[in-house]
């Protein structure tokens, strides 16, 4: 068993997002996976900054979601950023089924249908989050392992999970009120905070691994539009 405190930073959200975690509700904000359990550290602490268990064995889902609460509180005491105590996660959302994708409402996400290209005949499926706290993502395509083949949506609705901000952001972007802040990221004002969209992998320029979605610009606007749509979002674009 490994205990760390990391920080997001560079990286951006879309690095914590894993299509089978199991996300914790309400406070703390945190997940699950077969490999791994994180929680933040709670507010008055430094922004992005996580607890994290990672376990040679899977275990106990709720035991390792407590562990990481755990650790993240006593981290944030001795620290002196924050003097209460965190509860301990009501539930874990259930772990998303892989099911076949609907091309024309992806992920879930109704209207989310970019075009996709025709000689990408690999088998490919689709597995999401069922809860979209703190970060929702989905992934779409075969082997995990094989990032080229891989595609990967998230949606970080939690702006503490990460040190970036707004003003972090390059010049405007083609992309409406967005602004890229890491490879494959974006950020936008949703009801006055800040959330974060990623669109990561499913294509690279070889010979026998066509583009999964060969218009990436289309591919990215569509998610704003739909994503920002599922979570409440004013208009993006």
């Amino acid at each position: 068993m490994w205990f760390h405190l990391e920080r997001n930073t560079k990286d951006g959200p879309g690095e914590l997002a894993a299509s089978d975690a199991r996300l914790f509700s309400g406070d703390p904000a945190g997940s699950v996976t077969s490999e791994k359990a994180w929680a933040l550290l709670p507010e008055g602490c430094e922004k992005g900054l996580r607890a994290e268990v990672r376990t040679t064995g899977q275990g106990s889902d709720e035991a390792r979601a407590r562990l990481a609460v755990g650790f993240a509180d006593a981290a944030a005491k001795a620290s002196r950023c924050s003097a209460g105590t965190l509860p301990t996660p009501k539930d874990l959302s259930a772990r998303g089924a892989e099911t076949e994708p609907d091309w024309a409402n992806l992920c879930g996400l109704p209207g989310f249908a970019p075009a996709k290209n025709p000689d990408a005949r690999w088998h490919m499926s689709q597995q999401a989050t069922t809860r979209s706290g703190p970060i929702w993502s989905c992934r779409i395509g075969g082997d995990p392992e094989h990032g080229s083949r891989t595609q990967v949506f998230a949606i970080t609705t939690d702006p503490r999970t990460t040190a970036l901000t707004r003003q972090d952001g390059h010049e405007p972007s083609s992309f409406g009120r967005a602004r890229w802040v890491a490879d494959g990221t974006l950020v936008a004002d949703c009801q006055g905070k800040d959330v974060f969209f990623t669109v990561n992998g499913g294509y690279i320029d070889t010979p026998g691994k066509p583009f999964l979605f060969p218009d990436q610009n289309d591919l990215v606007r569509q998610f704003l539009v739909a994503g920002g749509k599922a979570i409440g979002c004013e208009p993006i674009l």
